[in-house]
Protein backbone atom coordinates (compact mmCIF):
# COMPACT_ATOMS: atom_id res chain seq x y z
CA UNK A 1 0.00 0.00 0.00
CA UNK A 2 1.72 3.33 -1.08
CA UNK A 3 0.58 6.35 0.06
CA UNK A 4 1.24 10.06 0.70
CA UNK A 5 0.30 13.42 2.10
CA UNK A 6 -0.96 16.45 0.33
CA UNK A 7 -0.01 19.35 2.01
CA UNK A 8 -2.79 21.73 1.92
CA UNK A 9 -4.06 25.10 3.89
CA UNK A 10 -6.87 26.93 4.21
CA UNK A 11 -7.26 30.56 3.44
CA UNK A 12 -10.12 31.21 5.61
CA UNK A 13 -8.27 29.66 9.17
CA UNK A 14 -4.50 29.36 8.59
CA UNK A 15 -4.05 27.16 11.39
CA UNK A 16 -6.74 24.17 9.84
CA UNK A 17 -5.29 21.57 8.44
CA UNK A 18 -6.90 19.30 5.96
CA UNK A 19 -4.93 15.96 5.38
CA UNK A 20 -5.63 14.30 1.56
CA UNK A 21 -4.36 10.76 1.02
CA UNK A 22 -3.96 8.82 -2.67
CA UNK A 23 -1.48 6.07 -3.85
CA UNK A 24 1.81 7.18 -4.86
CA UNK A 25 5.64 5.46 -4.94
CA UNK A 26 7.35 6.77 -1.69
CA UNK A 27 11.37 6.24 -2.36
CA UNK A 28 12.09 6.11 1.62
CA UNK A 29 9.78 4.10 2.87
CA UNK A 30 9.13 2.24 -0.70
CA UNK A 31 5.18 1.24 0.61
CA UNK A 32 4.37 3.66 3.29
CA UNK A 33 2.95 7.04 3.88
CA UNK A 34 2.93 9.81 6.13
CA UNK A 35 0.10 11.91 6.50
CA UNK A 36 1.31 15.48 6.79
CA UNK A 37 0.16 19.12 7.68
CA UNK A 38 0.68 22.56 6.62
CA UNK A 39 -0.31 25.32 9.44
CA UNK A 40 -0.63 29.09 8.17
CA UNK A 41 1.54 29.64 5.21
CA UNK A 42 2.27 28.05 1.20
CA UNK A 43 4.58 24.98 1.15
CA UNK A 44 7.27 27.13 -0.73
CA UNK A 45 7.32 30.21 1.78
CA UNK A 46 8.29 27.45 4.35
CA UNK A 47 11.14 25.63 2.60
CA UNK A 48 14.57 25.61 4.36
CA UNK A 49 16.63 24.10 1.46
CA UNK A 50 16.34 22.71 -1.58
CA UNK A 51 18.59 20.36 -3.56
CA UNK A 52 21.51 21.99 -4.84
CA UNK A 53 21.67 24.28 -2.11
CA UNK A 54 23.95 24.92 0.85
CA UNK A 55 23.89 26.69 3.90
CA UNK A 56 27.31 27.18 3.91
CA UNK A 57 29.95 26.53 1.80
CA UNK A 58 30.98 22.95 0.95
CA UNK A 59 34.38 22.01 2.69
CA UNK A 60 37.40 20.13 0.23
CA UNK A 61 36.26 16.44 0.07
CA UNK A 62 37.95 14.34 2.55
CA UNK A 63 39.07 17.29 4.72
CA UNK A 64 37.96 18.42 7.89
CA UNK A 65 36.10 21.81 8.18
CA UNK A 66 34.99 24.09 10.82
CA UNK A 67 32.01 26.23 10.68
CA UNK A 68 34.29 28.73 12.52
CA UNK A 69 31.21 29.78 14.34
CA UNK A 70 31.89 29.42 18.47
CA UNK A 71 29.33 32.01 19.06
CA UNK A 72 26.67 29.72 17.62
CA UNK A 73 24.11 28.01 19.58
CA UNK A 74 25.72 24.67 18.83
CA UNK A 75 29.41 25.65 19.43
CA UNK A 76 32.43 25.08 17.07
CA UNK A 77 31.70 22.52 15.01
CA UNK A 78 34.55 20.29 13.33
CA UNK A 79 32.98 18.57 10.06
CA UNK A 80 34.44 15.75 8.45
CA UNK A 81 33.68 13.74 5.19
CA UNK A 82 33.94 10.12 5.54
CA UNK A 83 32.21 7.22 3.32
CA UNK A 84 30.44 4.30 4.96
CA UNK A 85 30.92 1.27 3.69
CA UNK A 86 28.67 -2.04 4.28
CA UNK A 87 29.87 -5.30 6.04
CA UNK A 88 31.33 -7.55 3.28
CA UNK A 89 28.27 -9.86 3.96
CA UNK A 90 25.93 -7.21 3.14
CA UNK A 91 27.85 -6.40 -0.16
CA UNK A 92 27.86 -9.91 -1.02
CA UNK A 93 24.06 -10.20 -1.25
CA UNK A 94 24.17 -6.97 -3.21
CA UNK A 95 25.90 -9.25 -5.50
CA UNK A 96 23.47 -12.09 -5.78
CA UNK A 97 20.20 -10.05 -5.61
CA UNK A 98 17.66 -11.56 -8.82
CA UNK A 99 16.37 -8.05 -10.40
CA UNK A 100 14.93 -7.27 -14.18
CA UNK A 101 17.60 -5.76 -16.10
CA UNK A 102 14.76 -4.52 -18.62
CA UNK A 103 13.55 -0.90 -18.83
CA UNK A 104 9.59 -1.71 -17.53
CA UNK A 105 6.92 0.10 -18.14
CA UNK A 106 3.21 0.25 -17.15
CA UNK A 107 0.08 1.42 -18.55
CA UNK A 108 1.85 2.87 -21.50
CA UNK A 109 0.82 1.92 -25.23
CA UNK A 110 4.30 1.91 -28.13
CA UNK A 111 3.61 5.38 -28.69
CA UNK A 112 3.69 6.65 -25.44
CA UNK A 113 6.67 4.86 -23.92
CA UNK A 114 8.47 6.05 -27.44
CA UNK A 115 7.37 10.00 -26.76
CA UNK A 116 8.56 9.18 -23.26
CA UNK A 117 11.58 8.06 -24.37
CA UNK A 118 12.22 10.73 -26.78
CA UNK A 119 11.38 13.42 -24.42
CA UNK A 120 14.19 11.80 -21.80
CA UNK A 121 16.64 12.76 -24.71
CA UNK A 122 17.12 9.53 -26.35
CA UNK A 123 17.86 9.90 -30.48
CA UNK A 124 16.61 8.76 -33.26
CA UNK A 125 19.27 5.59 -33.25
CA UNK A 126 18.93 4.83 -29.76
CA UNK A 127 15.34 4.87 -30.09
CA UNK A 128 15.37 2.78 -33.24
CA UNK A 129 18.08 0.09 -31.35
CA UNK A 130 15.23 0.19 -28.32
CA UNK A 131 12.55 -0.66 -30.42
CA UNK A 132 14.09 -3.89 -31.94
CA UNK A 133 11.74 -6.46 -32.58
CA UNK A 134 14.34 -8.80 -30.40
CA UNK A 135 14.43 -6.10 -27.57
CA UNK A 136 10.55 -5.66 -26.95
CA UNK A 137 8.29 -7.75 -24.84
CA UNK A 138 4.65 -6.62 -24.70
CA UNK A 139 1.91 -7.80 -22.42
CA UNK A 140 -1.51 -6.65 -21.37
CA UNK A 141 -0.18 -3.95 -19.34
CA UNK A 142 3.13 -3.77 -19.72
CA UNK A 143 6.02 -2.73 -22.06
CA UNK A 144 9.43 -4.77 -21.34
CA UNK A 145 12.64 -2.90 -23.27
CA UNK A 146 15.65 -5.34 -22.87
CA UNK A 147 18.22 -3.02 -23.73
CA UNK A 148 21.11 -3.72 -25.80
CA UNK A 149 24.80 -2.95 -25.07
CA UNK A 150 26.15 -0.62 -27.14
CA UNK A 151 22.63 1.82 -26.06
CA UNK A 152 23.04 1.70 -22.72
CA UNK A 153 26.54 2.88 -23.12
CA UNK A 154 25.46 5.61 -25.97
CA UNK A 155 23.25 7.35 -23.67
CA UNK A 156 24.83 10.41 -22.33
CA UNK A 157 24.64 10.90 -18.27
CA UNK A 158 22.15 13.69 -18.35
CA UNK A 159 19.90 11.74 -20.58
CA UNK A 160 20.27 8.26 -18.53
CA UNK A 161 19.39 10.23 -15.31
CA UNK A 162 16.33 11.67 -17.02
CA UNK A 163 15.36 8.34 -18.29
CA UNK A 164 16.10 6.37 -15.01
CA UNK A 165 14.38 9.18 -13.16
CA UNK A 166 11.07 7.88 -15.03
CA UNK A 167 11.52 4.17 -14.74
CA UNK A 168 12.18 4.74 -10.53
CA UNK A 169 8.36 5.23 -11.04
CA UNK A 170 8.21 1.79 -11.63
CA UNK A 171 9.13 -0.84 -8.57
CA UNK A 172 10.14 -3.36 -11.05
CA UNK A 173 12.76 -1.01 -12.10
CA UNK A 174 14.60 -2.08 -8.84
CA UNK A 175 18.02 -0.31 -9.12
CA UNK A 176 16.68 3.07 -10.56
CA UNK A 177 13.90 3.13 -7.76
CA UNK A 178 16.75 2.40 -5.79
CA UNK A 179 20.16 3.20 -7.14
CA UNK A 180 23.41 3.01 -5.58
CA UNK A 181 25.05 6.34 -4.95
CA UNK A 182 28.08 7.98 -4.03
CA UNK A 183 29.47 12.07 -4.09
CA UNK A 184 30.68 13.33 -7.09
CA UNK A 185 33.86 14.82 -5.49
CA UNK A 186 34.85 11.55 -3.82
CA UNK A 187 34.84 8.70 -7.32
CA UNK A 188 38.43 9.14 -8.18
CA UNK A 189 39.42 8.54 -4.64
CA UNK A 190 37.14 5.27 -4.12
CA UNK A 191 38.07 4.04 -7.18
CA UNK A 192 42.10 4.61 -6.90
CA UNK A 193 41.65 3.39 -3.24
CA UNK A 194 40.18 -0.12 -4.41
CA UNK A 195 42.85 -0.73 -6.61
CA UNK A 196 40.61 -1.46 -9.64
CA UNK A 197 41.64 -2.26 -13.17
CA UNK A 198 41.48 1.23 -15.51
CA UNK A 199 39.13 -0.20 -17.84
CA UNK A 200 36.70 -1.38 -15.11
CA UNK A 201 36.52 2.07 -13.59
CA UNK A 202 36.58 4.32 -16.76
CA UNK A 203 33.59 2.23 -17.73
CA UNK A 204 31.80 2.95 -13.94
CA UNK A 205 32.17 6.38 -14.26
CA UNK A 206 30.68 6.51 -17.94
CA UNK A 207 27.47 4.99 -16.54
CA UNK A 208 27.28 7.31 -13.46
CA UNK A 209 24.17 10.29 -13.90
CA UNK A 210 23.93 13.40 -11.33
CA UNK A 211 21.67 14.75 -9.43
CA UNK A 212 23.07 17.54 -7.32
CA UNK A 213 26.29 16.69 -5.32
CA UNK A 214 26.09 12.97 -5.80
CA UNK A 215 26.06 10.33 -8.74
CA UNK A 216 24.30 7.44 -9.06
CA UNK A 217 24.65 3.97 -10.55
CA UNK A 218 21.68 1.71 -11.81
CA UNK A 219 23.57 -0.17 -14.73
CA UNK A 220 24.70 -3.06 -12.12
CA UNK A 221 24.01 -6.23 -14.26
CA UNK A 222 25.92 -4.23 -17.54
CA UNK A 223 28.94 -3.74 -15.09
CA UNK A 224 29.16 -7.55 -14.03
CA UNK A 225 29.26 -8.78 -17.36
CA UNK A 226 32.03 -6.76 -18.09
CA UNK A 227 33.98 -7.67 -14.64
CA UNK A 228 35.00 -11.69 -14.78
CA UNK A 229 37.04 -11.14 -11.87
CA UNK A 230 35.02 -11.53 -8.54
CA UNK A 231 36.92 -9.67 -6.49
CA UNK A 232 37.01 -6.91 -8.93
CA UNK A 233 33.02 -6.98 -8.47
CA UNK A 234 33.50 -7.10 -4.40
CA UNK A 235 35.69 -4.31 -4.59
CA UNK A 236 33.76 -2.10 -6.91
CA UNK A 237 30.39 -2.72 -5.16
CA UNK A 238 32.21 -1.39 -1.88
CA UNK A 239 32.68 1.71 -3.72
CA UNK A 240 29.23 1.48 -4.84
CA UNK A 241 27.24 0.57 -1.88
CA UNK A 242 29.50 3.78 0.49
CA UNK A 243 27.45 5.87 2.14
CA UNK A 244 27.98 9.60 2.23
CA UNK A 245 28.23 10.82 5.34
CA UNK A 246 30.12 12.88 8.09
CA UNK A 247 31.82 12.62 11.41
CA UNK A 248 31.38 15.37 13.58
CA UNK A 249 32.82 16.74 16.45
CA UNK A 250 32.67 19.79 19.03
CA UNK A 251 35.83 21.93 19.33
CA UNK A 252 35.76 23.54 22.97
CA UNK A 253 38.45 26.69 23.17
CA UNK A 254 39.24 27.96 26.56
CA UNK A 255 37.33 31.37 25.99
CA UNK A 256 34.02 29.02 24.99
CA UNK A 257 31.14 29.94 26.74
CA UNK A 258 30.10 26.43 28.12
CA UNK A 259 26.35 27.88 29.57
CA UNK A 260 25.42 28.55 25.79
CA UNK A 261 26.49 24.68 24.19
CA UNK A 262 24.82 23.51 28.03
CA UNK A 263 21.66 25.18 26.44
CA UNK A 264 21.83 23.69 22.97
CA UNK A 265 23.36 20.43 23.89
CA UNK A 266 22.51 19.76 27.21
CA UNK A 267 18.81 19.26 27.33
CA UNK A 268 17.98 16.15 24.96
CA UNK A 269 16.47 13.11 26.81
CA UNK A 270 18.99 11.09 27.78
CA UNK A 271 22.31 13.52 27.98
CA UNK A 272 22.60 14.64 31.43
CA UNK A 273 23.68 18.03 32.69
CA UNK A 274 25.40 16.16 35.38
CA UNK A 275 27.85 14.17 32.92
CA UNK A 276 28.30 17.46 30.32
CA UNK A 277 29.07 19.73 32.31
CA UNK A 278 31.93 18.92 33.79
CA UNK A 279 33.03 17.38 30.33
CA UNK A 280 33.01 20.73 28.75
CA UNK A 281 34.76 22.30 31.54
CA UNK A 282 37.37 19.89 31.78
CA UNK A 283 38.17 20.21 28.03
CA UNK A 284 38.29 23.99 28.42
CA UNK A 285 40.54 23.94 30.86
CA UNK A 286 43.08 22.59 28.91
CA UNK A 287 45.58 24.79 27.79
CA UNK A 288 44.46 24.89 23.96
CA UNK A 289 41.00 23.45 24.60
CA UNK A 290 40.24 20.21 22.96
CA UNK A 291 37.27 18.61 20.96
CA UNK A 292 34.71 15.81 21.72
CA UNK A 293 32.66 13.55 19.03
CA UNK A 294 28.62 14.61 19.15
CA UNK A 295 28.14 10.96 20.10
CA UNK A 296 28.51 11.84 23.25
CA UNK A 297 26.31 14.53 22.52
CA UNK A 298 23.00 12.54 21.35
CA UNK A 299 20.31 10.73 22.77
CA UNK A 300 20.47 7.19 23.69
CA UNK A 301 18.50 5.84 20.33
CA UNK A 302 21.05 7.87 18.26
CA UNK A 303 24.12 6.82 20.44
CA UNK A 304 23.41 3.50 20.26
CA UNK A 305 22.69 2.99 16.00
CA UNK A 306 24.91 5.98 14.93
CA UNK A 307 27.19 4.34 12.19
CA UNK A 308 25.89 0.87 12.54
CA UNK A 309 23.53 -1.31 10.36
CA UNK A 310 20.57 -2.75 11.41
CA UNK A 311 20.27 -6.80 11.56
CA UNK A 312 18.54 -8.53 8.73
CA UNK A 313 14.74 -8.77 10.37
CA UNK A 314 12.75 -11.67 11.32
CA UNK A 315 9.47 -12.64 9.94
CA UNK A 316 6.87 -10.08 11.62
CA UNK A 317 9.50 -7.87 13.23
CA UNK A 318 8.95 -4.12 12.16
CA UNK A 319 10.28 -2.02 9.80
CA UNK A 320 13.10 0.30 11.05
CA UNK A 321 12.89 3.01 8.26
CA UNK A 322 13.17 6.33 8.19
CA UNK A 323 10.42 7.37 9.81
CA UNK A 324 10.39 5.14 12.31
CA UNK A 325 13.97 6.16 13.02
CA UNK A 326 13.26 9.85 13.43
CA UNK A 327 10.58 9.57 15.75
CA UNK A 328 11.74 7.45 18.35
CA UNK A 329 15.41 9.29 18.22
CA UNK A 330 14.59 10.65 21.92
CA UNK A 331 13.06 7.42 23.15
CA UNK A 332 15.03 5.55 25.42
CA UNK A 333 13.02 2.21 24.17
CA UNK A 334 12.17 2.35 20.75
CA UNK A 335 8.06 2.83 20.06
CA UNK A 336 7.43 0.09 17.30
CA UNK A 337 3.78 2.22 16.51
CA UNK A 338 6.06 4.17 15.00
CA UNK A 339 6.44 1.61 12.01
CA UNK A 340 2.57 2.17 11.53
CA UNK A 341 2.42 5.13 9.13
CA UNK A 342 -0.94 6.11 9.78
CA UNK A 343 0.27 6.19 13.81
CA UNK A 344 3.16 8.40 12.77
CA UNK A 345 0.66 11.16 10.70
CA UNK A 346 -1.48 11.40 14.18
CA UNK A 347 1.28 11.69 15.90
CA UNK A 348 2.72 14.25 14.06
CA UNK A 349 -0.37 16.17 13.54
CA UNK A 350 -1.11 16.24 17.46
CA UNK A 351 2.41 16.56 18.73
CA UNK A 352 4.30 19.13 16.28
CA UNK A 353 3.76 22.33 14.89
CA UNK A 354 5.56 23.62 11.39
CA UNK A 355 8.70 25.98 11.67
CA UNK A 356 10.25 28.06 9.23
CA UNK A 357 14.04 26.89 10.12
CA UNK A 358 15.71 24.35 12.19
CA UNK A 359 17.11 25.95 15.00
CA UNK A 360 16.63 23.11 18.11
CA UNK A 361 18.90 19.69 18.17
CA UNK A 362 16.11 17.28 17.68
CA UNK A 363 13.79 19.31 15.41
CA UNK A 364 11.92 17.03 12.62
CA UNK A 365 12.63 17.08 9.39
CA UNK A 366 10.42 15.96 6.02
CA UNK A 367 12.45 15.85 2.63
CA UNK A 368 9.14 16.36 0.03
CA UNK A 369 9.29 16.30 -4.18
CA UNK A 370 7.50 18.73 -6.04
CA UNK A 371 4.18 17.89 -5.55
CA UNK A 372 4.57 18.00 -1.79
CA UNK A 373 4.70 14.35 -1.25
CA UNK A 374 6.70 13.41 2.20
CA UNK A 375 9.59 10.85 0.74
CA UNK A 376 11.63 10.86 3.67
CA UNK A 377 12.14 11.95 7.72
CA UNK A 378 15.40 12.85 9.24
CA UNK A 379 16.08 14.85 12.43
CA UNK A 380 18.20 18.00 12.71
CA UNK A 381 21.44 17.92 14.53
CA UNK A 382 23.13 21.74 13.79
CA UNK A 383 24.44 23.35 10.85
CA UNK A 384 23.49 21.43 7.88
CA UNK A 385 24.26 18.14 9.57
CA UNK A 386 20.88 15.86 10.29
CA UNK A 387 20.78 11.98 11.56
CA UNK A 388 19.31 10.41 8.96
CA UNK A 389 18.78 6.24 7.77
CA UNK A 390 17.98 5.96 3.84
CA UNK A 391 16.10 3.66 3.57
CA UNK A 392 13.39 0.70 4.99
CA UNK A 393 15.99 -2.20 4.79
CA UNK A 394 18.58 -3.28 7.01
CA UNK A 395 21.89 -2.72 4.41
CA UNK A 396 21.07 1.10 4.96
CA UNK A 397 22.86 2.30 7.89
CA UNK A 398 21.88 4.98 10.73
CA UNK A 399 24.29 8.13 9.97
CA UNK A 400 25.06 11.60 9.76
CA UNK A 401 24.80 13.65 6.39
CA UNK A 402 25.01 17.25 5.17
CA UNK A 403 21.31 18.37 3.90
CA UNK A 404 22.80 19.62 0.46
CA UNK A 405 23.30 15.85 -0.17
CA UNK A 406 20.39 14.27 1.30
CA UNK A 407 18.04 16.51 -1.10
CA UNK A 408 20.51 15.41 -3.87
CA UNK A 409 19.16 11.42 -2.96
CA UNK A 410 15.99 12.30 -3.28
CA UNK A 411 15.40 14.21 -5.76
CA UNK A 412 14.33 12.64 -8.84
CA UNK A 413 12.35 14.25 -12.13
CA UNK A 414 12.64 17.14 -9.52
CA UNK A 415 14.78 18.27 -7.04
CA UNK A 416 13.60 17.38 -3.44
CA UNK A 417 12.87 20.62 -1.12
CA UNK A 418 12.89 20.20 3.01
CA UNK A 419 9.96 21.76 5.76
CA UNK A 420 11.12 21.36 9.50
CA UNK A 421 8.71 20.86 12.63
CA UNK A 422 9.15 20.90 16.49
CA UNK A 423 8.17 19.30 19.07
CA UNK A 424 5.73 21.44 20.92
CA UNK A 425 7.46 20.46 24.23
CA UNK A 426 10.83 21.63 22.91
Amino acid sequence: MNHTSKLTSTSENPIVVQIGIKSVWSICALQFILLLLLWWHSVASHTVWRAGESSRPASTAGEASSTGLDASPWGDLVVKDMDLQRPDEYVESELKKDVSTAWNFKDLDMGQVRALLASCGLTDTELERAFAPESVAVSASSIAIKPTDDLLLSLPAETRGKLYAELSKNPLNYYMANPLYIKQAKIDLLLQDRKLPDETASLFKQLLYPRGSLSFFSDIDYMFRHIPDEKDRLSLMKVATSEPSVMMRLKIHPNTDVERLLSYWGGAAGVHYKDVRPLFESIKRMPEGGSISVLYLLPHFARERLYTFPMPPKPGEPTHDCFWSALNYFNEIPDDRFGDINYVGKYVKENYYQISRPGIHGDLIFVCDAKDTALHAAIYLADDVVFTKNGVGYMQPWVLMRMPDLLSFYSTAAPAHALVFRNKLM
